[in-house]
């Protein structure tokens, strides 16, 4: 069987592209001490159990447990999730109502072996968020000063 994570991890860095942010991610195999997926560009991490999985971030490195079928992918994309809502400073991605309207914040479900956005009554495959209305945010960077976040 393919490995289905290269295609997730693309559908994924397309809908974070829409906020202005660049998916750098590797998935790193403790146990064959090989990069699975990803860019790959960073140090291996260490001291995780030959078991897991490593989802590497910027900033972060997260044990994803290995299941007999496989990698949990909701588990890869909620928590591709969270460090887009660190990143951002807000909850990502907010659905919108078609005023503008916060909605939900759309979480990560499996769908019929599929993983999709889910929230406010909608479901939407990952990689589709541009179909849907979310709410229009400022776009937010992190400033090095006293201020943690500054708005452009």
């Amino acid at each position: 069987m393919d490995n289905p994570t290269p295609l997730l991890l693309a559908a994924v860095a397309a809908d974070l592209a829409s906020e202005g942010l660049k998916l750098d991610v590797g998935l790193f195999d403790p146990q064959n001490g090989a990069w699975v997926a990803g860019t790959a560009t960073a140090t291996p991490p260490r001291g995780f159990d030959a078991g897991d999985l490593v989802l590497v971030l910027p900033g972060r490195e997260i044990a994803l447990a290995k299941k007999d079928e496989g990698l949990d992918m909701v588990a890869l994309i909620d928590a591709v999730s969270d460090w887009a809502m660190d990143e951002l400073g807000y909850g990502w991605p907010e659905l919108a109502d078609h005023g503008g309207g916060f909605v939900a914040i759309m979480r990560p479900a499996a769908d019929g072996g599929r993983v999709v956005w889910e929230g406010g009554g909608r479901r939407v495959p990952v990689g589709k968020l541009s179909t849907v209305p979310l709410v229009a945010r400022p776009t937010q960077k992190r400033d090095a000063s006293s201020r943690p976040w500054t708005t452009e």
